[in-house]
């Protein structure tokens, strides 16, 4: 039996922008940016989120709460632009948690197509395959994570299947200063080798 391919993203942070858009087929969306700077860094999550009511009742709750964190439960997901890769989020839902640390977190399970040393970081490459669900094509996703200890990725080799978790974070994240430099990247903070051989 195969091991079921898993994508999802939480957001707890605070709503900086809200912008009404569609898609080239007419349907309604919401890009959401999130002010996730906290324990890892000065982060923003930027994503998307589907459905009039939902659109609505977050733009809603905005108003009322502006500075109140939300979370945003939905799917991590991953682009090029300008020879970089880019990380985003799909919502397909919100709710308060006023009492909720920001973060932006992901957990991936898929097969391993690489795994490189680079300078005192590795990165993981996942391929994702996700049967489609009610009426929607099936999904293939390629995502590129990154550890800061190489216990994390120890014992992983091409077409294994893990599992990680882990933060978009800046650099190393705060440290015992409150500085916090470098790119924002998802970087691991969890993981476990699914199937191996």
């Amino acid at each position: 039996m195969a091991i079921k391919h898993f994508n999802a993203g939480n957001v707890w942070g605070r709503t900086k922008e809200l912008e009404r858009k569609s898609t080239q087929n007419g349907a309604p969306y919401l890009m959401v940016t999130l002010d996730c700077s906290g324990k890892h860094g000065s982060v923003r999550a930027y994503g998307r989120i589907f459905g009039a009511e939902k659109i609505d009742g977050l733009i809603d709750h905005h108003g009322d709460h502006p500075d109140q964190v939300v979370r945003m439960r939905g799917y991590f997901g991953q682009y090029e632009a300008r020879e970089e890769i880019m990380s985003n989020f799909t919502f397909y839902g919100w709710e308060p948690a006023p009492d909720q640390p920001p973060r932006a977190a992901f957990v991936l399970v898929g097969k391993v197509t690489d795994l490189a040393q680079i300078g005192d970081k590795w990165r993981l490459s996942l391929h994702l395959s996700r049967p489609g669900q009610a009426g929607h094509d099936a999904q293939e996703e390629d995502f590129d994570v990154w550890a800061l200890d190489g216990q994390l990725v120890a014992g992983m080799l091409r077409d294994m299947v893990v599992e990680v978790k882990g933060y978009m974070q800046q650099g190393h994240g705060e440290d015992e200063y409150g500085a916090s430099t470098g790119e924002v990247r998802p970087i691991i903070h969890r993981s476990r080798i699914v199937e191996g051989f």
